[in-house]
């Protein structure tokens, strides 16, 4: 019933507008429809589901383009939890804990494990830190009251309380 249960969620999220979601929480990059967002898939940890979209937008500025492209992560369908810069996100699909995405050059594949994404990603040959969105940054981790950001960049995954 559960598995049920998951399938539906993951089948009504690849129809969903995740644009009020992204602007409500920080999204950095332009949201005015000319952008392409699409459904690459969504990975399940537990209690959290994972949604993946690939990102590419573009804006004019000085009549010249300028194009954006993102890998966002949105946890349990309503948290804008974050976004990778990467090259070509049009080509990343879920995978059971991963995400796959095709590359010429080394690093092709974002692994998920019980503490969910990774802060920073190898991918296509590049190094790629998440921007995290406005409730990741100010959610409190512990009793001196940092954030996710700064726990996520400077703390191991196993000594990370979940979210």
């Amino acid at each position: 019933m559960l598995a049920l249960l998951a399938m539906v969620v993951a089948a009504s999220a690849a129809h969903a507008d995740i644009r009020p979601v992204l602007r409500q929480q920080g999204f950095g990059h332009p949201l005015n429809r000319p952008e392409t967002i699409t459904y690459a898939g969504h990975v399940r940890q537990g209690k959290s589901d994972y949604q993946i979209y690939s990102y590419h937008g573009v804006f004019r500025a000085a009549n010249t383009d300028h194009g954006f492209n993102a890998l966002i992560v949105i946890l349990n369908g309503s948290t804008f939890l974050g976004e990778y810069d990467i090259d070509d996100p049009e080509t990343c699909h879920a995978r059971g804990q991963e995400i796959v995405c095709k590359a010429d050059y080394p690093g092709r594949v974002i692994r998920f494990t019980k503490h969910g994404p990774p802060y920073e990603i190898w991918i296509d040959g590049d190094v790629d830190q998440m921007t995290f969105g406005n409730r990741v940054k100010a959610s409190r981790c512990n009793e001196h009251g940092c954030s996710y950001l700064e726990k996520w960049a400077h703390a191991p995954w196993w000594k990370m309380k979940p979210m």
